[in-house]
């Protein structure tokens, strides 16, 4: 008996053993046979990754993860193949976890981010630990993110938060934490973003992770303008190192918000610091631009001129051209804002432009072609009038008189000629004994082009100064060997011809320095003419001064000089209007109530009369116009320094709330402008706030000198797409709503431009223009029954939607399409599309007048 029992008890030994070593074995050939193989991909692929070079755009928030770099592309494919073996020979080792994730995160580092989606979604529902359960969501939310599904993301990681239990690891909490902050960094919901990330500093364990979460709470409190506790932390990035780009942007943004807090001291030495330091030597002319642009901020407008030009002249002059397109926009700014040289001003930025259109990097939202097209028009106006002044004054003398001044200005354009010379020829001089072979051509920016080629009057002295060194020599081939043969004639006969020489010089210089005498007027109708030009010309000034300059005390200036001209009498109700609008805006309110009476008194049965009489509260017509000019002005202003997706949405809507006053045209030409330029960097930001449908009109073909359409032209921009649709709409509406205003030529050249890069004047209206959906037919169930998905997918869970962008046919079918997701590569699009070919049809088109064509996007849920 006791022989059996220990018999029986030995075998039933046996076979437990027995298991537990089949158990211990199948872990053991899965682990050495597959999921090794696949781990060694893996890392191979991920080593791959991490060494490819981390850059960092510091306007932009930063990444806690960094994002996918397509690098190590078939060595994941590798790991994802040996993880499937694990899946399919071993499906009861202890290694099926650990081959999900690695499966997902090689579909994540090869952007594959649906199939990564599926992985981790597989792994939070049936994973068998806290910590990979953990790791599975912190993945899930950084595919989220690259899949911008920001508001889902939110979500997800919220609800995971709230019922994280408290005993699973710190670390993990801590990640997703900071996922979560990052989510709603890119939703820009500021304060939430700043309470995650507060919360996941502290129960991060990863150094170099803990470090990038600091740069992005320090970006984030700088938005919100707490520069000390932002100051702070940028400085514990370098106390958690997660790579040299991050340490070099800390600093560099440490020393920004020390320039934001007024501290121009600290920033200066940071900049300084880092200017020194051996590993910042390809930024060292940034770091000096930084340097200049801090002493400008301090008042000290010479040394950071001093600076900036030897960056672009001096020692330093071999910079990046972004760099050089900041640098000539700060001297714009010097120049315009500090010297008041707006011609040097506007050669400066139209440089800056020509080099990069866009705005340049730092706290200005300006953009250089705009001012560069601003300035340009002041000098040119200053021109008109400073012209037209010397032409009045000049009619005014007497013949003798006349003779006298013209002598003298004869003289006096000698005089500069000849200096002119003397100081090219000193260049010509110190160039030999330099012995320089080539001296090269001064990068100094010109608004006239190479070598002012655009000015007459600069072509004119060139020619002169040409004639005075070289004559009238002959333009063919040899002449120089010509004149030496020639040399031994002009030996014998030296007296006579150096007389003739100095004769016909002075002929030429008369000949080029010879006033029109024609455009001197002479009669009463000629100078009135004049008159009329110069307050034309003083009236655009004080427009340009007060709408785009924000200078009011020089505007009223030019405003008064109108209203003493005489003879141009049409142009003074307009110009006290203006005058009424400046002083609405800095509630002077008796000078307000003085020209809002003259206006009504002199000019009753103006335009400018009745808005004045319903501003003043003395009528009640003008449902647009009640108490708008002040608030509008004041509106318009802070919408221009509107950085958001909304900027051109809300000046569009500011034009049309006030589309009776004078300035709603020009309003509503700086929202088109905000479209452009939001156009520009390829959003799909559609504004649909208005849903009239689009009409075509773009008969004036006339020149255009606006800065924008400069732009596109250099940019030769595909046109297409939502955002693009949008400029469309607004130049549609401002044609319909502004049919005289002075814009109307650019918003032309604009239309023109655009319709010549589309195959038809409707084919870009899309559903979002005119307020209406598809419908498809007989319904979307129907539909999604047609699909038929790759068998290689049974089994497998699917979820999402793919987003396709339709051209419809007023009759309901389908032009074409085009694929606006991110390709699943599992040949889910494939199936749609065949389906799409063989099954999709729409209801007709409903809304009125609606258009043969039109472009929408539809996202289909993808079911198995």
């Amino acid at each position: 008996m006791r022989k059996y029992l220990l018999l029986l008890l030995t075998g039933v030994f046996l076979v437990g053993c027995g298991s537990s070593l089949k158990s211990s074995w199948n872990n053991f050939t899965a682990y050495y046979n597959t999921f090794y193989n696949a781990r060694e991909s893996f890392k191979s692929g991920l080593k791959k990754v991490n060494n490819q070079p981390l850059t960092i755009d510091p306007s932009s928030p930063a990444r806690i993860h960094p994002a996918p770099n397509k690098a190590g592309y078939n060595d994941f494919q590798n790991a994802i193949d040996k993880g499937a073996q694990v899946l399919r020979k071993f499906p009861e080792s202890k290694w099926v976890d650990d081959a999900i994730l690695l499966i997902g995160k090689s579909n994540y580092y090869r952007q594959e981010f649906y199939p990564a989606l599926q992985k981790f979604e597989e792994l939070i529902n049936a994973g068998s630990s806290p910590e990979m359960i953990s790791r599975a969501i912190i993945w899930k939310s950084r595919t989220q993110l690259d899949l911008k599904q920001y508001t889902a993301g939110v979500s997800f990681v919220e609800s995971e938060l709230e019922q994280y239990p408290s005993k699973w690891p710190r670390k993990y909490r801590g990640e997703i934490q900071a996922l979560a902050g990052q989510h709603h960094v890119m939703l820009e919901n500021w304060g939430e973003a700043v309470d995650y990330l507060f919360d996941a500093t502290s129960n991060i364990q990863s150094k170099s992770l803990l470090g990038r979460t600091y740069f992005l709470l320090g970006q984030v409190l700088e938005q919100q303008e707490r520069y000390e506790e932002a100051f702070n932390a940028f400085g514990e990035v370098k106390n958690n190192f997660p790579d040299f780009d991050y340490l070099y942007w800390s600093q560099f943004k440490q020393a920004d918000i020390a320039r934001k807090a007024t501290r121009f001291d600290l920033a200066l030495d940071i900049f300084q610091t880092l200017r020194k330091d051996d590993k910042n030597l390809d930024r060292r002319g940034r770091l000096l631009f930084e340097i200049g642009r801090t002493y400008e901020m301090m008042g000290e407008a010479g040394k950071a001129e001093k600076m900036f030009k030897n960056l672009l002249y001096g020692t330093e002059s071999q910079q990046p051209r972004d760099l050089k397109a900041d640098i000539y926009f700060r001297l714009g700014k010097i120049y315009s804002d500090q010297y008041n040289q707006y011609q040097v001003a506007a050669a400066y930025f139209d440089s800056s432009s020509t080099i990069n259109s866009s705005s340049p990097n730092g706290s200005d939202s300006d953009n250089p072609a705009e001012l560069a097209d601003t300035y340009g028009e002041y000098t040119e106006l200053k021109k008109s009038i400073t012209r037209a002044d010397s032409l009045l004054r000049l009619g005014s003398l007497s013949e003798q008189e006349l003779d006298s001044a013209l002598n003298a200005i004869r003289a006096q354009m000698q005089r500069e000629l000849e200096k002119n010379e003397g100081e090219e020829s000193t260049v010509f001089a110190n160039t030999e004994i330099a012995g320089v072979e080539d001296a090269g051509t001064s990068e100094i920016p010109t608004q006239y082009g190479y070598l002012n080629y655009k000015n007459a009057q600069f072509v004119k002295q060139y020619k002169t100064q040409f004639r005075l060194r070289w004559g009238d020599r002959p333009l063919v081939d040899n002449w120089r060997r010509a004149e030496a043969i020639r040399g031994a004639e002009r030996q014998e006969d030296f007296e006579v011809t150096d007389n003739n020489q100095s004769a016909n010089s002075l002929d030429n210089i008369e000949s080029v320095v010879e006033l029109n005498l024609e455009e001197i007027p002479r009669t009463a109708e000629q100078k009135n003419q004049l008159r009329t030009v110069k307050a034309n010309a003083q009236y655009k000034l004080g427009n340009l001064l007060f709408l785009n300059l924000n200078m009011p005390d020089s505007a009223r200036h030019y405003f008064h000089k109108v209203l003493k001209n005489d003879i141009a009498k049409e142009l003074h109700p307009p110009a006290m209007y203006s005058l009424f609008e400046i002083f609405s805006t800095e509630d002077n309110t008796d000078s307000l109530q003085y020209w809002g009476k003259t206006i009504q008194e002199k000019y009753p049965q103006t335009r400018y009369a009745r808005r004045v009489k319903v501003r003043m509260g003395d009528g009640s017509e003008g449902t647009f116009e009640q108490d708008t000019t002040k608030k509008l002005i004041n509106q318009y202003y802070r919408h221009l320094q509107d950085t958001t997706s909304q900027k051109a949405v809300k000046l569009r809507k500011l034009a049309l709330d006030n589309r009776d006053s004078d300035l709603a045209p020009h309003i509503f030409y700086q929202s088109i402008e905000a479209y452009i330029n939001r156009a520009k960097d390829n959003s799909d930001f559609v504004d649909s706030t208005d849903k009239r449908s689009l009409t075509a009109d773009s008969s004036d073909t006339s020149r255009v000198d606006s800065a924008t359409t400069a732009a596109i032209l250099k940019k030769k921009l595909d046109f297409s797409g939502a955002s693009w649709d949008s400029v469309r709409f607004a130049i549609q509406q401002f044609d319909t709503t502004f049919p005289n205003a002075k814009q109307q030529k650019r918003v032309n050249k604009l239309s023109k431009l655009l319709q010549e890069h589309q195959s038809g004047s409707q084919e870009n209206i899309t559903c979002k223009d005119l307020g209406i959906s598809l419908n498809v037919e007989p319904s979307m169930e129907s539909f999604l029954k047609q699909v038929t998905y790759p068998k290689r997918l049974e089994g497998m869970s699917l979820s999402g939607n793919v987003t396709y962008s339709f051209v419809v046919r007023e009759d309901g079918k389908v032009k074409s399409y085009e694929l606006i997701s991110q390709k699943t590569s599992l040949g889910i699009e494939e199936s749609f599309e065949e389906a799409f070919d063989d099954h999709l049809q729409f209801a007709p088109l409903e809304a009125e007048q609606a258009p043969d064509e039109i472009t929408c996007r539809i996202s289909f849920p993808i079911r198995r």
